[in-house]
């Protein structure tokens, strides 16, 4: 009987990570990083509750040990702000985060951020300069 009790809980062990949920300190359980960056593309992908998804992604950011879904989280995260024209904070977030190591990663991020900075002078040149110099916005 032991040897089927310890199938069983390998089993159940396997069907946890297969559907994207890991057990948490506390005794509860989360999701894994993996997970939560599925659940958050499918709402920013419909365009519903871009905060919702925003979330996710930095939470899947905070907890993945994996290079490539951190980034990931960050890039999307990224792109849920610039969304909700929050220039600044997307700005703030992709700044400050370290480049990752591989040269891929390390290309996508700093296109992210040249991104968000032509995003964030576009947006001051529209709505600051103008105003500032009393100039006409037509």
């Amino acid at each position: 009987m032991g040897i089927c009790k310890k199938i069983a809980d390998v089993l159940f062990a396997a069907l946890l990570l297969l559907s994207g949920v890991s057990f948490a300190q506390g005794g509860s359980f989360a999701k894994s990083p993996g997970a939560l960056i599925k659940e958050a593309d499918r709402l920013f992908d419909r365009g519903r509750n871009l905060q919702s998804a925003i979330d996710k992604y930095e939470k899947a950011f905070e907890e993945a040990e994996s290079e490539a879904i951190k980034y990931k989280a960050i890039f999307r995260l990224c792109q849920g702000l610039l969304s909700l024209n929050r220039y600044e904070e997307a700005a703030e977030r992709a700044l400050n985060i370290p480049l990752p190591k591989g040269l891929r990663l390390k290309a996508v991020i700093l296109l992210l951020r040249k991104e968000i900075l032509d995003g964030l002078y576009e947006y001051y040149q529209r709505n600051y300069y103008w105003k500032r110099e009393g100039g006409n916005t037509d």
